[in-house]
């Protein structure tokens, strides 16, 4: 079988399995059955050429044993949510047009979704990636409401970060099962502007709630000096930029220069 971009195939049985569903996110691929194994081939060229790459991407799906999924129809109604989650509403960023994981484009490094619970249960942890992130920037995760187990709190303005992969991609869970609706917003709450500001380091961290209080510090890892205009671009809870040591202003938006070796701190 020839497995184009958008392309899946998977696995199921009657009564107890774990069933499998994996879908092509990119360059075509040829499924070969062989005896008890498949195998995946490149597709349209036998040899890699030295200094060739060629890049393929799989999503991967799989099921609890207590999920009963026994018929093709079980397999396409996880395809057709991914593909279109009901009642999805975007209202900051884009979504990219690319199968298996629903995929955002953020809006100044941020994106917000709201998801209803779907009309029946799915059993479906619904897969959302955050793209063009900087893995040097700390990224959050805000459930404004949504599902939470329950240790810690109300499904309800909870925080968390987020871990960057080396692509710049986050990668976040949404229960839409468990809550009636979920709604988060995923990104960077504080950025850098200026030449090379993407080589900063900048930590942001949640230090208190009730009230919620942030720390948040800024590192010049080079041997160069930047000069940066740091700016908060989520309207996190409790987070103000007050004046500090005389960098940070009152103003939202701050002009310094970080020296190497030097970190900067400050701020609630």
């Amino acid at each position: 079988f020839i497995l184009k971009k958008g392309d899946w195939f998977g696995f199921y049985k009657k009564g107890i399995s774990s069933s499998h569903l994996f879908v092509n996110r990119g360059t075509p691929l040829k499924l070969v059955s062989s005896g008890n194994a498949l195998y995946l081939y490149t597709y349209g060229t036998d040899r890699v050429k030295k200094g060739e790459k060629i890049i393929f991407e799989m999503a991967g799906f799989g099921f609890p044993v207590d999920v009963e999924v026994e018929n093709k129809d079980d397999l396409e109604k996880i395809i057709n949510y991914v593909k279109k989650p009901s009642g999805m509403k975007i209202i900051r960023g884009k979504r990219a047009k690319n199968p298996g994981i629903v995929e955002f484009l953020p809006e100044n490094y941020a994106v917000e979704i709201s998801i209803p619970k779907p009309s029946k249960k799915l059993n479906l942890t619904l897969p959302v990636m955050i793209k063009n992130l900087n893995p040097r920037w700390t990224a959050i995760l805000w459930l404004k409401r949504g599902y939470v187990k329950g240790d810690y709190g109300e499904g309800k303005n909870r925080f968390r970060e987020l871990g960057i992969d080396v692509y710049g991609n986050a990668y976040v869970p949404v229960y839409v099962d468990y809550s009636d609706i979920t709604q988060f917003v995923a990104g960077h709450p504080v950025i850098a502007e200026g030449e090379n500001a993407e080589k900063l380091f900048i930590q942001v961290t949640h230090v208190e709630d009730n009230p919620d209080r942030w720390h948040i510090s800024v590192n010049n890892p080079t041997d160069k000096t930047i000069s940066a205009v740091i700016k908060k671009v989520i309207n996190l809870l409790g987070m103000k930029f007050e004046e500090k040591n005389n960098l940070i202003k009152t103003r939202r938006i701050c002009d310094f220069r970080i020296k190497k070796g030097v970190s900067v701190r400050g701020g609630k």
